[in-house]
C-alpha cells in the first residue's frame, strides 16, 4: 500500500469488494430493478439466516485483510525508504529482465496457445460451457501461465517506449480476443496487473490524463458487459447479430450490470456457511493451505489427486454447479471463527509483496520485480479462487525464473549497487 490509491494490494481489495459485494450493493439499492444477469441472493440463496451470517463473514473478513494490509506497510512507509538496500547488494539490470522475460515467453507460448485456440474452437460450437468444459493437464496449464506473468515483466523491461506500445496494443488485442470465449478471469488479472505498473510509473496525474482513464474504463467495462451477454446467448450467435447485441448493450446501464455480474462470488461463502452449519462439510483446521503444498507436484496417482481436489475447497462443497473459489470462503471453511486473525496475516502477506512491487517499479530494482510480479500475478485471482490453485503456478514459475536467472552472464546483466 504505502499511501498508493493504485497499487497491487488495493487493486486486490477493490475486486475483493466487488466480487464479494456488488449484488449485495445492487439488490439492496434496486430491489424491483430487473438487470440481464442472474441474482444469485435472490434465486440461490433462499435461508436468510446464512444469508445475514455471510454477509457479516464477508465485511469482516475483507476489513480484517485490509487491516493486515495497514499494518504490513506502516512501518515501511517512513521517508527516503529504499528497497534497493534493503533486499540486495546487487540488482539484475533492466536487459536482465528483459531477457529473463523473453526465455518466460517462449516456454509458455505455445502452451498458451494450445489452450487459448482449444478454448476458441470449443466456444464457437458449444459456446461458453463448451470453452470451459475444455480438458488439459494441469501441467499445461501450469506452464501457460507463465505468458501472464512473462507480458508483465517484459513490459517493464522493454526500455524502448515504441517497441512497449507495440507490444502493449498486441497483448491487449490478443487477451481481448481469448476473452471472447467467456473465460476472462485469468486476462482480467493480467490487464489490471498492466494497469498497476502503468499506473505506478506514471503516478502525476492531470486533468487530461484523468479523463483518458475514466473513457478507458468505460470502454473497459462496455466491453465486460458484452463478453457477458456473449457468455449467456453463445458465441456463435453472438457474431451473427453483432450489432443488434452491441445496440443492446449499449442500452443497459454498463456500470451496475459490470457490478452485479462480478458480484456473484458471494454464493460461494453462502454455500461455506450452510455446509458448515448443516454438517454436509467438515474440513480440517488449514487443511487446503497445507494440502495445497502436495500440489506442487504433478497429480500421478489417485493420492495425489484426491489431495489435489481437498486443496481446492470449492470443489468439497457439493454444488450442483462448478462455482469459483472465494477469499473469504476459503478462510472461513479453513480456520472457522478464528477466520479474522488469518486474514490479517493474509492482509500482512499481499501487502508485503504489493510493497516490493510499487518501491520497485519506483526505484528500478529489477531483482525484486523478477519475483514479486509473478507472485502476485497469481495471487490476484485469489479474491475469487482456491489458494490450491495458485501455489503449483507461483512454485513452478519462481523455480523457471532462478533457472533462467543463474544461466545470465553476471558481469552483462547484473548490476552493482553504490
Amino acid at each position: 500500500m504505502g499511501g498508493h490509491l493504485v497499487s497491487p494490494f488495493m487493486v486486490f481489495m477493490y475486486s475483493s469488494y466487488l466480487f464479494h459485494s456488488g449484488q449485495i450493493i445492487m439488490t439492496a439499492i434496486f430491489p424491483n430493478e430487473h438487470f440481464s444477469y442472474i441474482n444469485y441472493i435472490t434465486v440461490y440463496m433462499p435461508n436468510s439466516n446464512s444469508v445475514m451470517k455471510t454477509l457479516e463473514i464477508v465485511v469482516t473478513c475483507l476489513n480484517m485483510i485490509f487491516l493486515g494490509g495497514v499494518m504490513g506497510t506502516g512501518i515501511k512507509s517512513k521517508k527516503n525508504f529504499s528497497i534497493k538496500k534493503v533486499y540486495s547488494r546487487i540488482n539484475i539490470s533492466r536487459q536482465g529482465l528483459l531477457y529473463v522475460s523473453k526465455i518466460l515467453m517462449i516456454i509458455a507460448i505455445p502452451f498458451r496457445l494450445f489452450i487459448d485456440i482449444q478454448s476458441i474452437v470449443a466456444a464457437i460450437f458449444g459456446g461458453y460451457y463448451g470453452a470451459i468444459s475444455v480438458k488439459y493437464s494441469g501441467i499445461i496449464d501450469a506452464i501457460a501461465s507463465f505468458f501472464y506473468s512473462a507480458v508483465i515483466l517484459y513490459y517493464i523491461g522493454q526500455e524502448n517506449k515504441k517497441k512497449r506500445t507495440h507490444f502493449l496494443f498486441v497483448i491487449v488485442c490478443y487477451i481481448l480476443c481469448v476473452m471472447l470465449t467467456g473465460n476472462r478471469g485469468h486476462q482480467i488479472v493480467c490487464l489490471l496487473m498492466l494497469f498497476v505498473v502503468i499506473s505506478l510509473e506514471n503516478y502525476r496525474y492531470n486533468i487530461k490524463k484523468i479523463v483518458f482513464n475514466i473513457v478507458l474504463m468505460y470502454l473497459a467495462l462496455c466491453f465486460i458487459d458484452v463478453i457477458y451477454t456473449m457468455r449467456e446467448l453463445g458465441i456463435g450467435y453472438f457474431l451473427e447479430n453483432l450489432i443488434e447485441v452491441l445496440g443492446q448493450s449499449l442500452k443497459t446501464n454498463i456500470f451496475f450490470e459490470t457490478i452485479g455480474s462480478f458480484g456473484e462470488t458471494i454464493f460461494t461463502p453462502y454455500l461455506v456457511v450452510e455446509g458448515l452449519d448443516n454438517g454436509t462439510i467438515d474440513p480440517k483446521f488449514g487443511e487446503c493451505f497445507y494440502k495445497s503444498l502436495v500440489s506442487i507436484l504433478p497429480s500421478i496417482g489417485e493420492t495425489m489427486r484426491r489431495l489435489n481436489i481437498e486443496a481446492n475447497f470449492a470443489k468439497m462443497l457439493n454444488s450442483w454447479s462448478a462455482i469459483g473459489g472465494s477469499i473469504v470462503g476459503e478462510m472461513y471453511y479453513n480456520f472457522r471463527e478464528l477466520y479474522w486473525i488469518f486474514s490479517i496475516l493474509i492482509g500482512i502477506l499481499l501487502s508485503k509483496i504489493s510493497f516490493k512491487i510499487t518501491n520497485g517499479i519506483r526505484e528500478n530494482a529489477y531483482a525484486v520485480l523478477l519475483y514479486s510480479i509473478p507472485i502476485f500475478t497469481n495471487l490476484l485471482w485469489w479474491s475469487r479462487d482456491s489458494i490450491g490453485n495458485a501455489i503449483r503456478k507461483i512454485v513452478w514459475v519462481c523455480v523457471c525464473i532462478w533457472i533462467i536467472e543463474k544461466t545470465m552472464i553476471r558481469n552483462n546483466l547484473y548490476e552493482k549497487l553504490d
